[in-house]
């Protein structure tokens, strides 16, 4: 995929999920400390259970309390192992904190979908199917050095029992920074005409401005109009894929992309040469070549950064999942000439 359809991809999953159901009905909630303390620290205990068995990469513990109908139609224990196996080896004995959670009743059952309004900082709206008339949903934020990560539980009563309605996982932060943090950012890059580090930042804040895939922040309408800008703004700079024919060698640039290298955000170039990966004399001084270019092109993107990196490949990997594609790895070190080459597979 180029960096552009990467882009409107984004913007097209996010949009198509922005809109809800007409008529969805609006469910009546509390929110932490709004709610029953006794009510609040059984709901604790019963997650505290539920994050302990993901430690312990113990997926029986959380089948135990699915609902039923849920386990038969998601086929639920087959997909829990997987999940179980990769989110126990990111969570270790990381730290874990509640954010935010809510109870939850409305009228609206029989598997309708209610709506619930979330007033924080920055508002947004969660959208449940309703398989009782009510519902408990906590969200935690387990810390990374990378990523910051969202658990979702959403739990409902049912003939006097609280079972698992849902589990949702998903990045809250990256690189220490919430999608918002990341959207000012580009906003400022762009305020500066510089639309590529701006797109680049819009990048990361798209993995991470829906934390789980039932809650919608409210500014996330103003995040797709200003990706939509940023799009027709990089695509008025360069159009991809397409040949740096100021460079003697021509090369096809495909794709940039965001890439943290020691916890700081660096633009990955990634294009075709026409020479031979193994001849590292001729790929540096491509890339030398390249290097003023694209500062030319794209305004900015060596602001903010200690490396451009370039990854070189011989043919556009179309079917990375299917066949390998030998590639060679060169960062450039902001103001001066290569500084490292190493080569990928």
């Amino acid at each position: 995929m180029t960096f552009l359809r990467i882009f409107i991809y984004l913007i097209l999953i996010l949009g198509v999920a922005e809109q809800a159901p007409a008529g969805v009905p609006v469910a009546l909630s509390r929110h932490n400390d709004d709610i029953d303390a006794t009510l609040r620290g059984e709901m604790a205990d019963v997650n505290e259970r539920l994050i302990e068995s993901i430690r312990d990469n113990d997926p029986s513990v959380m089948l135990d309390v699915f609902m039923q109908e849920i386990r038969d139609r998601n086929k639920t224990e087959k997909g829990l192992e997987t999940l179980y196996a990769q989110l126990g080896k990111h969570i270790g004995d990381k730290p874990i904190h509640l954010l935010h959670e809510f109870h939850v009743t409305t009228q609206a059952i029989d598997k309708g979908i209610v709506s619930i309004a979330a007033e924080t900082p920055h508002p947004f709206i969660m959208q449940v199917e309703a398989m009782s008339d009510e519902m408990y949903i906590s969200l935690y934020v387990v810390e990374g050095p990378m990523r910051d990560l969202m658990l979702g539980f959403i739990h409902m009563k049912v003939d006097g029992r609280w079972q698992l309605h849902g589990f949702h996982t998903g990045s809250y932060t990256v690189a220490g920074k919430t999608a918002f943090d990341w959207i000012r950012e580009g906003k400022e890059f762009l305020e500066k005409g510089q639309s590529l580090p701006a797109a680049l930042r819009l990048q990361i804040a798209s993995t991470c401005i829906r934390p789980v895939p039932f809650m919608k922040y409210e500014e996330e309408a103003g995040y797709l109009e200003l990706a939509e800008g940023v799009k027709k703004a990089v695509e008025g700079r360069f159009q991809f894929p397409g040949k740096l024919t100021e460079v003697e060698s021509a090369p096809e640039l495909y794709s940039i992309q965001y890439h943290f290298l020691e916890g700081s955000l660096m633009p990955l170039v990634n294009y075709i040469t026409t020479y031979s990966l193994d001849d590292q004399k001729t790929l540096q001084d491509e890339v030398n070549a390249m290097t003023p270019v694209l500062v030319d092109i794209f305004p900015g993107i060596d602001q903010g950064t200690r490396f451009i990196l370039y990854n070189i490949f011989t043919e556009r990997p179309l079917d990375p999942t299917h066949r390998k594609y030998e590639s060679r790895g060169i960062g450039v070190k902001v103001g001066e000439k290569v500084e490292l080459i190493r080569p990928q597979t």
